[in-house]
């Protein structure tokens, strides 16, 4: 038998967000002035990203045009606070590294 216990962790959660996860990243992606459009981020991420957006949207955290890719999605005020430098969900608080980013 081995030294070793394992124990399970619940991961990290911020404002209903999981640290490191999808939705984490994206906010982070979004960042940028302009935000980017759906396809934008569904090239970027992967074909998984309209649960991660449909997630960070219920929080309040993105504004989107429904059925619209090529319209920018962008942050809203709330989201901006979350990712800003002093913000819960902040690239430097949250410890992890996004080489995509």
């Amino acid at each position: 038998m081995s030294g070793y216990i394992s124990i399970k962790v619940a991961p990290e959660r911020r404002l209903g967000i999981v640290v490191g996860s999808l939705g984490h990243r994206i906010l982070l992606a979004l960042r940028a002035p302009g935000g980017m459009t759906y396809s934008q981020l569904k090239a970027r991420f992967g074909a998984h990203v309209s649960t991660a957006m449909s997630q960070i949207r219920k929080e309040g955290l993105i504004f989107e045009q429904e059925g619209a890719t090529s319209a920018p999605v962008l942050l809203s005020e709330k989201g901006r606070e979350v990712v800003s430098p002093d913000g819960p969900l902040a690239r430097r608080k949250t410890l992890n590294t996004y080489c995509q980013l």
